[in-house]
């Protein structure tokens, strides 16, 4: 079985030292890595959706593919509009509109959303409902997957787990308007990452936590 490395093993790859410029080369380079692979992940999904309607519109027709994505996968758009719901309510913004099946074109569902408080808070409230999706679909997809694997369900139960998976891998996307407001509002979370990761990684290294004063 593998495992995942440890802090102090990523640490170590890197070969920086425990010196505060070296744990600090390192926690910046994982800061990086967490605020993209969020965008990574969500344009993956969001092409993963794009290639599957256009097969399904080939093969069954437009009107099929779209009520395909909209209908028989609910359980994820219903996840992917809460999700953005909820984090603007969480990061206090000010919800103005949200709507699972009376909004036209492709797609049911829609939020919106009216900023509120400081501007860094503002770019909090951005950064966290453009990415929500992709958060909430990573940690209920996880814990589905749990299940089906770990807790021996009925087959019907499985099947049924299945198909709550796949609806919600299908809609932990970001789209492009989701993308645009995460990139624009992101630099309000490089701060408080780099030094979630520095104290991290120095306890990893067996270093006090505020050495880099000493």
């Amino acid at each position: 079985m593998h495992h995942m490395p440890t802090l102090l093993q990523i640490v170590n790859f890197f070969g920086l030292g425990y010196d505060p410029k070296g744990l600090a080369e390192v926690s910046g380079i994982l800061t990086v890595v967490a605020l993209l692979i969020v965008i990574v992940v969500g344009l993956i999904i969001d092409l993963l959706e794009h290639v599957e309607m256009k097969i399904l519109g080939k093969i069954f027709g437009w009107n099929f593919a779209v009520n395909f994505h909209n209908y028989i996968t609910f359980p994820g758009l219903f996840m992917h509009e809460t999700a953005h719901a909820l984090m603007a309510l969480v990061t206090g913004a000010k919800i103005t509109e949200y709507h699972l099946f009376d909004r036209g074109g492709d797609s049911l569902g829609h939020v919106s959303y009216r900023n509120r408080g400081p501007r860094i808070l503002q770019a909090v409230q951005d950064c966290a409902t453009a990415c929500a999706p992709v958060l909430a679909g990573l940690v209920l997809g996880y814990f589905t997957l749990r299940a089906i694997f770990m807790l021996g369900y009925p087959l019907w139960a499985d099947i049924l787990l299945w198909y709550l998976f796949l609806s919600i891998l299908t809609h932990a996307s970001m789209s492009g308007a989701d993308l645009k407001i995460y990139f624009k509002a992101v630099w309000v979370l490089a701060i408080p990452v780099f030094c979630v990761f520095f104290f991290l990684c120095s306890r990893a290294a067996g270093q006090p936590v505020l050495f880099f004063l000493q």
